[in-house]
């Protein structure tokens, strides 16, 4: 395997998994978002 090979994959993973955790935020914001009342009445 060459080394521009290997660079390329560790940038492809490393990009995934960017892109993943923000749509995992987003997911959560959104989650907040909507079920805010929820959630005060459960922090309160």
């Amino acid at each position: 395997m060459s080394i521009d090979s290997r660079r390329r994959s560790v940038a492809f993973f490393i990009t995934l998994g960017a892109i993943l955790v923000a749509f995992a935020v987003a997911l959560n914001v959104t989650w907040i978002l909507l079920n805010w009342q929820k959630v005060a009445l459960l922090i309160l």
